[in-house]
């Protein structure tokens, strides 16, 4: 299963061209057989503004499990480095690995190679997370044999908190956002999964090869993780940028590596089906700022894939039915149209939210 044909594959890698790396392996991802019952995964790259912070919050856990920290030095050219080997000094539990830039998705997958633990968390070099953090999101995990445990968090900017969602012990299967932060991970579910390095929106295996494999979670209460807002981030970068092109690229590989993992029934779920509708518009929001052949050659790629593999009794009325009805007829006007009413309808629901009217 593919997107795109030879011909548009190569006007597109002349344009952008895609990185080589996998979602998938054939063999285990893991070198270290289960000895702890947590690992606590930190990528770090040139982190020496906020790594301290998030350091002490880790490793100073209010906590009866046994857990280990990977802090993976990703070839930073700062102070990142002699931080991490002070804090080894002082903490038996802390291990650093050094290497050579891999990028983001490289860092994690050579901390969840070496980790030891029967849970999986992953935590950012610039965030931090409360003292009762891996207590409560490994000890619920633990205690109803979950694959999956999600808390509250909250997102900042500076020392100012501009937004708090605490899930309360809710079962809502919307919690399963797009962020391996704030959650614990069973660590069968990273078996054959590993992140794909070379490219931009590398988190996509999250909604297409590890969620599909849950069949427990839960919620724990509090804002658990504090998140930090970053004004630069890859909303901000990507713009105009001929790398958000990967968006498409890394669409392409989920849906080559879903196969291997979910198997074929999957595939032709009604739910996979959503989540690629969803997916394909999320793709020309992310390419809409590129060039004019770049996004027609995506839309109509896409919408040739829908077509193909899907007929029209997937067809369901739900918040992307415009979006769909436009891959269905291969109508790139129309779903122009729907990107730019998305914007208004961001717009819209940003004022009725401020003059607290509820909008449907």
């Amino acid at each position: 299963m593919e997107i795109c044909n030879e011909r548009t594959e190569t006007k597109l890698n002349n344009y952008s061209r895609r990185p080589e790396g996998s979602a998938f392996s054939n063999d285990s991802i893991f070198q270290n057989e289960i000895s702890l019952e947590a690992s606590v995964i930190i990528p770090c790259y040139n982190s020496e503004a906020y790594l301290e912070k998030c350091l002490e919050s880790v490793l100073s856990q209010t906590t009866d499990v046994k857990y280990e920290v990977i802090a993976v030095n990703d070839g930073s050219t700062d102070r990142t480095g002699n931080i991490l080997d002070s804090f080894a000094k002082k903490y038996s539990n802390l291990v650093v690995v050094n290497q050579e830039n891999k990028g983001f998705s490289g860092a994690r997958n050579s901390g969840i190679r070496i980790s030891r633990g029967s849970y999986l968390l992953f935590v950012d070099s610039d965030d931090y997370i409360e003292g009762d953090y891996i207590n409560n999101l490994v000890g619920t995990a633990e205690k109803n044999n979950l694959e999956l445990t999600v808390c509250g968090y909250m997102t900042f900017r500076d020392k100012r908190i501009i937004k708090k969602l605490d899930v309360d012990g809710s079962q809502d299967k919307a919690l399963l956002n797009g962020c391996f932060w704030a959650k614990a991970f069973k660590r069968e579910l990273f078996e054959h999964v590993i992140f794909p390095e070379g490219y931009w929106y590398e988190d996509s295996i999250l909604a297409h090869l590890i969620y599909p494999q849950i069949k427990s979670f839960a919620s724990v209460g509090g804002c658990l993780y504090a998140y930090r807002s970053n004004e630069n981030g890859i909303t901000i970068s990507s713009r105009g940028n001929k790398k958000a092109l990967d968006t498409f690229y890394i669409t392409d590989l989920m849906i080559n590596s879903v196969k291997r993992i979910c198997g074929d029934d999957y595939i032709k779920s009604v739910n996979y089906f959503k989540l690629l509708v969803e997916q394909f518009y999320l793709n020309q929001i992310r390419v809409k700022e590129l060039d004019e052949e770049v996004k027609k050659l995506v839309f109509e790629a896409q919408a040739q894939f829908i077509s193909s593999y899907y007929d029209d009794t997937y067809k369901t009325a739900w918040k992307y039915k415009g979006y769909l009805k436009a891959l269905y007829r291969a109508d790139y006007g129309r779903a122009c149209i729907q990107i730019r009413m998305e914007k208004l309808y961001k717009l819209m629901e940003m004022i009725y939210r401020r003059i607290g009217i509820k909008h449907e």
